[in-house]
């Protein structure tokens, strides 16, 4: 027979149950010891202080302080809320204004306590002021009813309408429902947190398969990159063979050079020799009619003539032939410059086309680097804040960490998520909440330290490494950013944004996997940040298990 395992319930379950009963049991004791020892009035004052610390407001409701007006007129009661004192909310003091009549605008303020003689303005009032948190003292009907607070048996029993609270943007705690609700509201709220956590897991899943892929393109955009180098490779010994080739045949143009100058000057030198020989054949020939003259004169010396004239006619072939040869040898020469000419045409061509395969390969090579360059950033960056993406994050977290532990330096960790996200994308769409994170991102890095390491981890969240900053140091920096991002408005579709973030403080400690652990304590405070009433920091603590306990009771 087969026994059923079962799943041991996971420890963000065990949490959030141990937040829940921690809540309830507060709520129930506060509820006994005011019952003890403080009249119903004191009970009643008391209980509007845990609603409006069990309540979320509106999305867009900025809130630096609560306003509460007190509309009665019991002195009774007014005495009641005065012995109160002092009080704050998340760091938020409540400030309290009477009214025994009720003559006043209820938008004006942040919750609004209706005495039992005014009651009945409830259901006027939450039309009026849809943003403003209405508690009545005294039973209502539901259909209208967001907080009342009814004497049963000589004590004050609180009751509410989850649905009419959440309809006007009012979001109410487990603990105040556990306390406060039916079941059936216990049953709706979990099973909406339900939903959203199951969509949270989905979108986480549907992100670890869009990584994969681009891990898949990365390789493959990888051996391209490899095989593209390889044949940069062969290209650049083939460039540098044929400029070898080109820087030879440069050396044959200019022995070329040379040697057309010199026949340039033997011919230059012939031209002047045949120029004196033509000078000197016409002396020769005014000296044959000279001659000629001579034998008209002197018949009688014809024979002598005739000799000597033979002898210059011979000397005179003689010279016509060595003429003819050397003419011969300028047209020679002639051919060979022209030769010599082609051949300087045809080297220059070669040499202008080697010049263009050589810008042309330069241009690869810069197109190459650009996309080694553009395979880098998808690598290394989060394509719509421009921050270092989630592995680049904790790759240079990790070597910052060992080059600046060895030098003594202080370091800290901030984990950082946007408030009320998911509200954004569901109010303005999914475009404003990209602008949002843009805008975020943006203030995050404007005045980060060179040494400092910033990215995004996912969605919502960032993370920062500060290099030289102690835990006091790193928590007035939080603050800083917090009030940064406060003081922006982003614009979409004309509609102005508000946003704020929650940050988590904690030490890098010299140990073993420091980053990651100093990641899980950030974490830890930012979640009690979070509890706490979001827009502010609060610091994690070093030991792991008291930072456990601390997240729990902060619930």
């Amino acid at each position: 027979m087969s026994r059923r395992v079962r799943k041991p319930p996971s420890r963000i379950g065990i949490s959030r149950q141990l937040v829940s009963a921690v809540a309830v049991l507060a709520v129930w004791l506060s509820s006994q010891i005011l019952a003890q020892t403080l009249t119903l009035d004191d009970a009643k004052a008391r209980y509007l202080v845990e609603v409006v610390r069990h309540v979320s407001w509106p999305d867009g409701v900025d809130l630096d302080q609560y306003r509460i007006a007190v509309v009665s007129s019991r002195r009774a009661t007014r005495r009641a809320f005065e012995r109160l004192g002092e009080t704050s909310v998340a760091g938020k003091p409540l400030r309290l204004s009477y009214f025994s009549s009720a003559e006043i605008d209820p938008a004006a303020y942040a919750a609004v306590y209706l005495g039992e003689e005014f009651r009945s303005l409830h259901a006027q009032w939450n039309e009026q002021a849809p943003q403003t948190l209405i508690v009545v003292d005294g039973n209502v009907p539901r259909e209208t009813q967001m907080v009342s607070m009814v004497e049963v048996g000589g004590q004050v029993e609180m009751r509410l309408n989850r649905e009419n609270l959440i309809s006007r943007g009012f979001i109410p705690s487990i603990a105040l429902l556990e306390f406060a609700g039916t079941r059936e509201d216990l049953s709706d709220e979990l099973r909406l947190k339900q939903s959203r956590l199951q969509g949270l897991l989905e979108e986480v899943a549907s992100k670890e398969q869009r990584l994969l892929e681009l891990d898949q393109q990365l390789a493959r955009n990888a051996e391209s990159l490899r095989e593209a180098t390889t044949a940069l490779q062969r290209d650049q010994r083939a460039l540098a063979h044929t400029q070898q080739q080109l820087d030879r045949l440069g050396d044959d143009i200019a022995t070329a050079s040379v040697e057309s100058e010199r026949f340039q000057a033997q011919l230059s030198e012939q031209q002047r020799e045949f120029a004196a020989k033509q000078q000197e054949l016409a002396e020769q020939e005014a000296q044959v009619r000279q001659g000629e003259a001579q034998i008209a004169e002197l018949e009688g010396d014809i024979a002598d003539g005739k000799a000597v004239l033979q002898q210059q006619l011979e000397e005179i072939e003689r010279q016509r032939s060595m003429l003819q040869t050397k003419n011969q040898t300028i047209d020679a020469q002639r051919e060979s410059m022209w030769l010599i000419t082609g051949v300087m045409l045809v080297l220059l061509t070669a040499a202008f086309f080697l010049m263009r395969l050589n810008a042309l390969r330069t241009r690869a090579n810069l197109e190459l680097e650009q996309l080694n360059k553009q395979l880098y950033d998808l690598a290394t960056t989060d394509s719509l804040s421009g921050l270092y993406n989630r592995r680049q994050f904790m790759a240079l977290a990790g070597s910052t960490l060992e080059l600046h532990q060895s030098l003594g330096d202080a370091m800290s960790m901030l984990m950082m998520d946007i408030d009320s996200f998911k509200q954004i994308n569901d109010r303005y769409g999914h475009a404003a909440g990209d602008e949002v994170i843009k805008a975020v991102s943006a203030a995050l890095n404007r005045d980060l330290r060179q040494a400092d390491v910033l990215g995004r981890l996912g969605g919502e969240e960032y993370a920062m490494l500060l290099v030289g900053c102690n835990v006091q140091q790193a928590e007035q920096v939080a603050n800083r950013l917090c009030t940064d991002v406060a003081g922006l408005t982003v614009t979409v579709a004309e509609q102005a944004i508000k946003t704020t973030i929650s940050i988590g403080v904690a030490a890098v400690e010299n140990e073993a996997s420091a980053i990651e652990k100093a990641l899980s304590r950030a974490d830890k405070a930012l979640y009690r940040a979070k509890a706490s009433g979001r827009n502010q920091v609060a610091v994690g603590l070093a030991d792991a298990s008291t930072d456990g306990m601390a997240t729990a009771a902060s619930g």
